[in-house]
């Protein structure tokens, strides 16, 4: 993502506990904002729901594996590989 504007600098470590938050609520904003409009036509809110899950399962099995931001709440890296590539990838102080 070069063509977007950076406001902040990449931080490494955890999330803080506001952050966490944040994160949260942005998802249940994103995703529960048009609820109100699709529970008129019930065939479209099941539609949208499928897609939900459709979405968080292939996010979970396809990207999170890989993530190389370990701290993150949603990254599913094998201990082992986080351990190996931070050892491999060890920065010298």
């Amino acid at each position: 993502m070069w063509g977007p504007t950076k406001w902040a600098k990449p931080r490494t470590g955890p999330l803080s506990t506001f952050e966490k938050a944040m994160l949260y609520l942005f998802f249940l904003l994103a995703f529960a904002f048009p609820m109100y409009w699709l529970a008129m036509h019930w065939e479209l809110l099941v539609l949208y729901l499928i897609t939900i899950v459709n979405m968080a399962w292939t996010l979970g099995r396809y990207e999170c594996p890989r993530c190389r931001f370990f701290n993150r709440p949603f990254n599913r890296v094998p201990r082992s590989v986080r351990d190996e590539f931070l050892k491999e990838n060890e920065v010298e102080s």
